[in-house]
């Protein structure tokens, strides 16, 4: 709803890309429309990040090969 009659709104769908944007970050978004700034706002991206466990798993193929001293 707008607070006075007369007043646009704005309505689009926006797909952020996780790799660019991530997640515990704070956005400023701003609207343009040929140079004049429509609105503008804050957002926050809530969220957990990526869990490592520490762990490395190498196949054969990546493992370097070990000679056995005889």
């Amino acid at each position: 709803y707008t607070d006075e009659r007369g007043q646009k709104t704005i309505i689009a769908n926006i797909t952020l890309d996780k790799k660019l944007v991530g997640v515990n970050k704070q956005l400023m978004m701003t609207i343009e429309s040929k140079g004049k700034v429509l609105a503008s706002g804050q957002l926050k991206i809530l969220g957990e990040g990526e869990k490592f466990s520490g762990k490395v798993n190498f196949s054969d193929d990546d493992a370097p090969a070990h000679e056995k001293d005889e």
